[in-house]
């Protein structure tokens, strides 16, 4: 069997104002080539916490209005 790896790499947390999400569901809107007018439903998934659903609720409400 292969080694496993075990490094890792940290990443930086998210933005609090949603601006890396925002900016990660406009290029997925224009690699669909449709505007966030088009967009019906929404299913967000992950973690539970009021902090992950409240940051959730910023990054679709930046992208989506």
């Amino acid at each position: 069997w292969p080694e496993p790896v075990t490094s890792w790499v940290p990443t930086p947390a998210p933005r609090a104002d949603g601006s890396q999400a925002a900016r990660s569901m406009r290029r997925a809107l224009e690699d669909a080539g449709v505007t966030a007018n088009e967009v019906s439903y929404v299913n967000c998934n992950g973690r539970s916490s009021n902090k992950s659903q409240l940051r959730r609720r910023r990054q679709l409400r930046r992208r989506l209005t």
